[in-house]
């Protein structure tokens, strides 16, 4: 257990002398000042230049400070393993009346993010500020009542009060409500792994009010697939107009290239033998989770990319040379397929992400591939296995094997 005297320093130049508690631990020494100065006369000669209190005011002091000290350290389990330089800190700390603004923090952890989900970030610290009407929150203001208040502000429609015409937003979805308070659940453990150190005691955010908040449930979300008959009505339909054979195109690129999603198709630098390899933008992010794809060129998908190859040869598509971000791309494509189910009366909204659902819809319900595997084809992670994964080397010829399957289930149609 740590030890603690008190000790009477030299005499300054003001002829006092200065009293500090001297800390002892594994056999080293620390010493902390008490703010107290005594004169010559509240002491008595200890030793050559040495001396003792005598003045009881100030022992009693001293050793109420030592008494609050040695409490403390009570609060501490794992002493053993600090160093007396380390206690002496946290029993000096003055940081549990610290306020931390969970705004700032969640725009600092923001931007430690990759631009995508770093922007997503920042939607919902902005709309948290539209609720409050502030940009100031101490974290320890965040109770059960603000989150429940919050979750009603977000289910009915409210002003954007950051913008100078007050704009309107409509009610959000329950499951971007779920998306919402997930983002902010997510910063505020961030800042308690940050800020508190409950092996020093530090504790400078005490209540943690997602113990007892129910978070919203996602809705489940509308089935975004498509028929098979609605497919082969795309990839027949003729080049009607520019912007209706570019959002037939990409489409179909996407459906045979195992439903990739656009920004990746955007972005996408490497064909190498017979392969289209990208690691994929939604979770490139995530360290946990494995981004590599690697997709075999069918003879479907050949005809369509050797129709947009970069000239430059910098990516494998020339998609970046008329457009300046994947935004600008997926918007033309959308709108070439709104164009598309008009025109040949498909009575669906269809978006790219039509292409990913419907393979995997098809892989599954037709051809009757195993979940797991259409999971690996479109690169999902599966958190059940993730120790398992580690010992399993990936062999793409499986995603190879359920692409053809379901190519095929097109082939004479």
């Amino acid at each position: 257990m740590p030890t603690f005297k008190t000790l009477v320093g030299k005499q300054k130049e003001d002829k006092t002398f200065s009293v500090t508690i001297q800390l002892t631990h594994l056999r080293q020494k620390k010493y902390i000042n008490t703010g107290h100065y005594v004169a010559r006369v509240m002491l008595k000669p200890a030793g050559k230049d040495k001396f003792i209190l005598k003045d009881e005011y100030v022992i009693n002091a001293c050793n109420l400070i030592i008494v609050g000290y040695r409490d403390k350290l009570l609060k501490l389990p794992n002493i053993i393993n600090l160093s007396a330089s380390q206690l002496k800190d946290y029993l000096t700390g003055d940081d549990t009346k610290k306020a931390i603004d969970f705004i700032a923090y969640g725009r600092k952890f923001a931007s430690s993010q990759n631009k995508t989900t770093g922007d997503n970030t920042k939607v919902v610290i902005n709309r948290l500020i539209d609720f409050l009407g502030y940009e100031n929150l101490d974290i320890t203001d965040i109770n059960l009542a603000l989150l429940n208040s919050f979750v009603e502000y977000l289910r009915q429609p409210h002003r954007i009060k950051r913008l100078s015409k007050q704009a309107k937003a409509k009610p959000l979805t329950e499951t971007a409500i779920a998306n919402y308070l997930g983002k902010i659940k997510q910063i505020f453990r961030a800042a308690v792994d940050e800020y508190n150190d409950e092996d020093l005691g530090k504790i400078l955010i005490p209540y943690y009010p997602f113990r007892k908040f129910k978070m919203p449930k996602n809705s489940i979300p509308k089935k975004r697939n498509i028929k098979g008959d609605a497919i082969i009505t795309i990839r027949d339909t003729g080049d009607l107009s520019k912007s209706i054979s570019f959002g037939r195109d990409i489409f179909m690129l996407s459906f045979y290239l195992v439903g990739i999603n656009a920004k990746d198709l955007f972005n996408a630098t490497e064909l190498k033998d017979g392969r289209l390899i990208y690691y994929r933008a939604k979770t490139l992010s995530r360290k946990s989770e494995k981004s590599l794809v690697s997709i075999k060129v069918e003879p479907e998908a050949l005809q369509i990319i050797e129709k947009y190859r970069d000239p430059k040869q910098k990516r494998i598509f020339n998609f970046y040379l008329k457009y300046n971000n994947t935004n600008g791309f997926t918007q033309a494509v959308n709108r070439g397929l709104n164009l598309l189910c008009k025109e040949v009366k498909i009575n669906e909204k269809i978006t790219t992400y039509y292409a990913r659902h419907s393979w995997a819809t098809i892989a599954r319900n037709t051809c009757k591939i195993l979940k797991d595997d259409i999971g690996f084809a479109l690169n999902h992670s599966d958190g059940s296995n993730k120790t398992t994964d580690l010992y399993i080397e990936e062999d793409y010829s499986i995603v190879d094997e359920a692409n053809r399957k379901v190519l095929d289930t097109f082939r004479n149609l």
